[in-house]
């Protein structure tokens, strides 16, 4: 259980927190990790 694990009482809390993520959001993180990734691996 996520909430659980982020020592959140219910899911509903939970999603209220975390729900408001959008598409945009979510590529622009895709990205930095991305690239992230990419930096390390170069060395």
């Amino acid at each position: 259980m996520v909430q659980g694990n982020l020592g959140y009482a219910t899911a509903a809390f939970t999603l209220d927190v975390y729900g408001h993520v959008t598409e945009q959001m979510k590529r622009e993180s895709a990205d930095r990790m991305d690239c992230f990734i990419k930096n390390i691996a170069a060395g």
